[in-house]
């Protein structure tokens, strides 16, 4: 689920993820920007991606992000946030969530196909 516009997406997104949980659905949260910790973007089921999968997921997109530079498939590396939304879609698809709420900023509905396809490679 998208939740994008100008103001509240963060707590619509929330109060969504903790809907979507207490009906016993495995749900993934991606929200920005975080407050003291990067994990605070990625959750699951309310709870932080652990340093040490967080790690390992970025070490993945980080080196299909250079393999797809390397085969022109992609002109640059990615962004800052472009990488942490390929890192939550990975995460989420590893740990096989039933929905995944999305924060998204205005320019997010028309990027997300980008988002997806380095997502999943």
């Amino acid at each position: 689920m998208l939740i994008a516009g100008t103001n509240g997406k963060g707590s619509t997104a929330a109060t969504l993820a903790s809907i979507l949980q207490a009906a016993e659905l495995r749900t993934g949260l991606y929200t920005s920007p975080h407050l003291v910790r990067i994990n605070e973007r990625i959750q699951l089921n309310g709870r932080e991606i652990p340093d040490d999968e967080f790690a390992l997921v970025h070490d993945l997109v980080d080196r299909t992000a250079e393999r797809l530079i390397g085969e022109g498939e992609l002109p640059w590396h990615p962004s800052f946030f472009e990488m942490l939304t390929a890192i939550a879609f990975e995460y989420f698809s590893r740990r096989k969530v039933d929905i995944a709420v999305l924060e998204v900023g205005m320019v997010g509905g028309l990027m997300l196909p980008t988002w997806l396809s380095l997502a999943s490679v």
